[in-house]
Order: C-alpha cells, then sequence, then structure tokens
C-alpha cells in the first residue's frame, strides 16, 4: 500500500468517526482527541485536516456531495406527475434512512450547535432546496398546497429519521429495521393518497395513487 493510500484511508477514518461522534454528540460536545481516538489517528493526522473545525466542515461538505448525489439520482427518472413525487418522497426517504447521522448533525445545528460557523446554512442547506424545487419544477411547486404538502411529507420523514414509529404495542420500531421502514413507507403512500384524493397535482398525466403504489 501506498503512502498516499494510507493517508487517504485515514482521512476517511477521521471523517467517518467524526460523523458519528457529532451526531451523537454535536459539535460543541466533541473534542479533537475524542475524534483522533475513535479514528485510531494522531494529532498530527486531524490537524493536517484543520483540527476539529476542519473536519467540521469535511463532514458537512460530505453530506452535502451525498445529497447532491441523491438528486442526480432522482434527475434521471423524475417525470412531473403524481408517479413521480411518490418517486421522489421515495428517493428521499432512502437516503436520509441510509445517511442518519448527516440529519443528526444538522438537528445539532438547529439547537445552536456549532453556533461559531457562519453561513453553514447558506452553504449546504439553501443549494439542496433551490435544486429541489428546480428539480420538482412549476407542475409541484407552483400548486397552492406545494408548502403545506413538502413540510408534512418532509416533518413525518424526518421525525422517522430520528425516532421510528410510534411504539404502541411496546416494542420498539426503530428506524433501521426492514418490518418499520415498509410500515412507515406505506404510511406515507397513503398520506400521499389522501392529498392527491385532495386535488394535489390533479391536473398532471400519469399513474394515479393507487396505481403506482409500492408493493
Amino acid at each position: 500500500m501506498t503512502e498516499s493510500s494510507e493517508t487517504g484511508q485515514e482521512r476517511d477514518r477521521i471523517i467517518d468517526s467524526a460523523e458519528r461522534l457529532f451526531a451523537a454528540l454535536g459539535y460543541d460536545g466533541t473534542s479533537a482527541e475524542m475524534i483522533a481516538d475513535s479514528a485510531g489517528a494522531g494529532p498530527g493526522a486531524l490537524a493536517a485536516l484543520g483540527g476539529r473545525s476542519g473536519v467540521y466542515l469535511l463532514v458537512m461538505e460530505r453530506f452535502f456531495q451525498e445529497q447532491n448525489a441523491m438528486l442526480d439520482e432522482i434527475e434521471r427518472v423524475y417525470t412531473p406527475d403524481r408517479k413521480g413525487i411518490r418517486l421522489y418522497f421515495d428517493h428521499i426517504l432512502d437516503f436520509y434512512l441510509d445517511h442518519p447521522e448527516g440529519t443528526a448533525i444538522w438537528k445539532h445545528r438547529r439547537l445552536s450547535d456549532a453556533a461559531d460557523f457562519q453561513g453553514l446554512e447558506e452553504r449546504f442547506l439553501a443549494p439542496v432546496y433551490r435544486r429541489s424545487l428546480d428539480l420538482l419544477g412549476p407542475e409541484a411547486v407552483g400548486h397552492p398546497d406545494f408548502e403545506m404538502v413538502s413540510m408534512v411529507i418532509s416533518y413525518c420523514i424526518y421525525g422517522f429519521v430520528q425516532g421510528g414509529l410510534l411504539p404502541y404495542d411496546g416494542n420498539d420500531p426503530g428506524p433501521g429495521g426492514a418490518e418499520a421502514r415498509e410500515k412507515f413507507r406505506s404510511r406515507m403512500h397513503r398520506l400521499q393518497d389522501l392529498l392527491f384524493q385532495d386535488g394535489f397535482m390533479r391536473n398532471t398525466v400519469g399513474a394515479g395513487p393507487a396505481e403506482d403504489r409500492r408493493r
């Protein structure tokens, strides 16, 4: 193994470890020593990446790039109709279930974590939001109920990713389990059916809500 490949692997370990720690403890609750110990790296390796603050920005940048890759994938298959809306939210759900750390880090940020960093929202959040609007197109974004629909479904997904289903049966149906994921997905499809029945995206061409429901 070459020195450059070893350095690259160490960099990835540091970013992976930092992401897990920032998600669990927040930036303010994570020290440089904790990151280095978790990654099995020396303090010099962390310093070479800009220290704790530099690694935090690398974590945010990587999550931002992963979000854009997800939007690239959606863009290849999206159609501006009800079927496309369902596909869009299915992709969103799968992505955030597979990347819970990024969501948790932004949750900390909204609670005033890493307050010494300025402009992170405009740098990392706003471009993803604007690109999502461009992808969905005027047929969806221009609908009078779009903001309400987007907020309701987004907050449902956010709540499930962070906490899972409500434990009505006394168990803990966390978001990591396949059964819980499919139950939540079916509930999101049912919610979308109700929105479609109420007239959302009524005038678009595409499969109706019952026809394109995932089995």
